[in-house]
């Protein structure tokens, strides 16, 4: 049966741990009922070029909107990032490499207690927030 993915849940359900995929379905002559559970493939119409941070980048997330912090060029400051994730797991976000470039440094201990513009200090390539 051949199908096209409509709309994918951005988390599992809460009782089964299951994503909710509905899907448009092309052959209407299929006998269906309110509820049915399937197993099946999705194949991605398209690559999407992305990385992937840790979910504890993650500072906040509003619909497909996430909030995580940087560190600037000079590595003096955390700079707030705004994006769109394209997909996400229990382990991972996956962003658009273009909201990248090759040398940013992604702050993930004690980011919750960022600010746009609190110092940072990186000690031996690890990255510690000063949270005054």
């Amino acid at each position: 049966m051949n199908c096209t993915v409509a709309n994918i849940d951005n988390a599992p359900g809460f009782n089964t741990g299951l994503y909710e995929v509905e899907l448009l379905i092309e052959d209407q002559n299929i006998e269906l009922k309110h509820g049915f559970f399937a197993k099946g493939e999705i194949y991605p119409s398209q690559n999407i070029d992305c990385f992937s941070l840790p979910i504890n980048a993650i500072q906040e997330g509003i619909g497909k909107m996430v909030v995580f912090y940087s560190v600037s060029g000079d590595g003096l400051v955390a700079i707030k990032q705004e994006t769109q994730f394209i997909a996400m797991n229990h382990e991972k976000v996956f962003i658009r490499k273009d909201d990248f470039h090759d040398e940013m440094m992604i702050i993930v201990e004690r980011q919750k207690e960022l600010k746009h513009l609190d110092k940072v200090n990186i000690v031996q390539n690890e990255l510690f927030a000063s949270v005054n």
